[in-house]
């Protein structure tokens, strides 16, 4: 019997769920610009754990669109979350 390994970046692909970002991924640099502190929570909902607060002006590298929400990375320290978009703007 064979075995066949799936990279774990492919089975994120084929499953649609953001995974954790990685350094060859392509994102797109935001700055939070819409409030005085954004939050970067743990899933798409604001009752979830807090993971890091980003003050106006922070960037924040987003990977992944999901309507009123992007996954990404505060990128000064590497911390991956969600962040509200109507909080966010190109940079």
């Amino acid at each position: 019997m064979r075995r066949f390994a799936i990279p774990v970046a492919l089975a994120v692909a084929l499953l649609g769920v953001p995974g954790v970002a990685l350094a060859d991924q392509h994102g797109y640099d935001t700055v939070v610009c819409h409030t005085d502190t954004a939050y970067i929570y743990t899933y798409e909902d604001t009752g979830s754990a807090s993971r890091d607060s980003l003050p106006r002006g922070a960037h924040f590298q987003v990977y992944h669109d999901d309507g009123g929400w992007r996954f990404g990375v505060r990128n000064y320290n590497g911390i991956s979350g969600y962040v509200l978009a109507s909080q966010l703007c190109r940079a």
